[in-house]
């Protein structure tokens, strides 16, 4: 096999071109203000770093299992990450030696503290589940008498209504702190509800029109 039949050949405008056609794409998209499931997952992949690579590798995959295309950063990193598995894979067979493997490629290596970073990665999503209940318990004391409880209450309540998290209570408080829950689930919300009110005042026909005017230019 040619050493050079893989090289890291990347278009010196190529992420360019990429954000060019994600523009497009949110201008054209049909989730926005439709589905929370669909607007939060697209958001928070714009927020992860893209040498987060397990961050990238789970958002990716999220994101085309729901239809999505995933954000320009995303593709980039998921690209060069097999890029180094083709290359330096092929140049290994080439001297004889052992190709390399996705770990390697991707820069997944174990640390002592955590083991291997899927093993981290399942402990930030649980976390980061329980927060979320904890603060959906909040909100929804909000909404329903104009105050909300506070963050003991809430976790009380999260624990109960899904007793398979077993974080102790002052972990999950100061969880809740680090990832400043409040703030970013209230802009996640109030964004979506943005969204919501931008598609409804959009009819059918206006849309129409607004997908004709990008085609042509």
């Amino acid at each position: 096999m040619s050493q050079g039949l893989y090289k890291l050949e990347k278009s010196i405008d190529s992420n360019e071109r990429l954000v060019t056609e994600e523009n497009w794409l949110d201008a054209c998209r049909t989730h926005h203000g439709i589905a929370l499931e669909s607007f939060l997952p697209l958001e928070i992949a714009r927020a992860t770093a893209s040498h987060e690579t397990i961050d990238v590798i789970s958002n990716f995959v999220s994101l085309v299992n729901r239809g999505i295309t995933p954000p320009a950063h995303i593709l980039t990193s998921i690209a060069e990450g097999f890029g180094q598995y083709l290359l330096v894979g092929n140049n290994a067979i080439d001297r004889g030696k052992e190709a390399i493997s996705l770990d390697r490629a991707f820069k997944l290596s174990s640390k002592q503290s955590v083991g291997h970073p899927l093993k981290h990665r399942r402990e930030k999503l649980k976390k980061g589940r329980l927060v979320y209940k904890m603060w959906e318990a909040r909100k929804r004391a909000e909404l329903q008498t104009g105050k909300r409880i506070s963050k003991n209450e809430a976790y009380a309540q999260a624990i109960a209504k899904d007793k398979t998290e077993s974080y102790d209570e002052a972990v999950m408080l100061k969880e809740y702190a680090n990832v400043k829950a409040d703030k970013v689930f209230g802009e996640v919300l109030e964004a979506f509800e943005q969204a919501k009110s931008l598609a409804r005042a959009l009819s059918d026909k206006s849309s129409r029109e607004l997908k004709k005017i990008i085609t042509k230019l």
